[in-house]
């Protein structure tokens, strides 16, 4: 029945333009009857089609927007209206706007990318089974900063560190934290596929410090490279006053590792 139905879907002929106002005077109402629940988006292919169980199949490419108007602003949402039909599916994806706004979180992604998940990934031949939704890439593609970073840490999951850097990129330019983070401990320590670069280091953990969004745990991290940078004269002149000011940040959120720097350095009378 479903397989039929999905046939059907695809070979469907678009209604006349007076069908196409009576639909349009109810679109309101199928646009209501979507919020009750994402799985009515498909269930109701598979109903008889009333007012209450409309016919997804015959609502025109034109009137997609004012439905999407109307329902929860979140990307398991719309991954389930682009599983509708081809059409619906270009519909979503030429919205740039529509995709740009999405709200993209843990709780209602595809792809998890939680603590849990990622225990579980740990294996490479599970790794590379993920499976990223088109959705996400074109959510990312159209700026939407949680949607790159939700990107960044799957491709990360999935060992392809290369690729992941790039969104991680993107995403730190538009102001994520996460992002600035993860590319400064990367040109620190020379991983995902990065040389180790201590001005770029420098340059993406300040911006992360600096951002409102960083997060005490963040900050702590990135202040404590920070302290080493300016310690090491790695990226910039070895400045231990400057550096002594980055631990003390990171001591003041939690860093264990910065506390103890930061002793030895009174005890040994490290400061210019």
């Amino acid at each position: 029945g479903k397989r039929r139905e999905k046939r059907k879907i695809h070979s469907i002929a678009f209604p006349s333009v007076n069908q196409v106002e009576r639909v349009e005077r109810r679109c309101g109402a199928w646009g209501r009857h979507a919020v009750r629940s994402a799985n009515n988006l498909h269930n109701d292919m598979c109903c008889p089609h009333t007012e209450e169980h409309p016919n997804w199949a015959e609502l025109p490419p034109e009137l997609l927007p004012k439905v999407l108007g109307q329902l929860p602003n979140s990307l398991g949402y719309l991954c389930r209206v682009a599983g509708v039909c081809t059409n619906w599916r270009k519909g979503v994806f030429e919205d740039k706007g529509l995709l740009k706004q999405v709200q993209v979180d843990e709780t209602n992604t595809p792809v998890k990318t939680n603590a849990q998940s990622m225990q579980r990934c740990l294996a490479k031949r599970e790794r590379s089974k993920m499976t990223i939704p088109k959705v996400l890439i074109q959510v990312a593609e159209s700026g939407n900063v949680q949607g790159m970073v939700v990107l960044a840490r799957t491709l990360t999951l999935q060992g392809k560190p290369s690729l992941a850097m790039k969104w991680w990129k993107s995403a730190g330019r538009v102001g994520s934290a996460e992002g600035q983070f993860r590319m400064g401990e990367a040109y620190y320590k020379g991983t995902c596929n990065v040389g180790r670069d201590g001005e770029e280091a420098l340059m993406w953990l300040q911006r992360t410090a600096k951002n409102p969004d960083c997060g005490s745990e963040r900050l702590a991290a990135a202040a404590t490279i920070l302290g080493f940078l300016f310690l090491d004269g790695e990226g910039t002149r070895s400045d231990n006053c400057e550096a002594a000011k980055w631990f003390a940040i990171a001591k003041e959120h939690g860093s264990e590792e910065a506390a103890k720097t930061l002793g030895w350095m009174w005890n040994t009378g490290q400061f210019g």
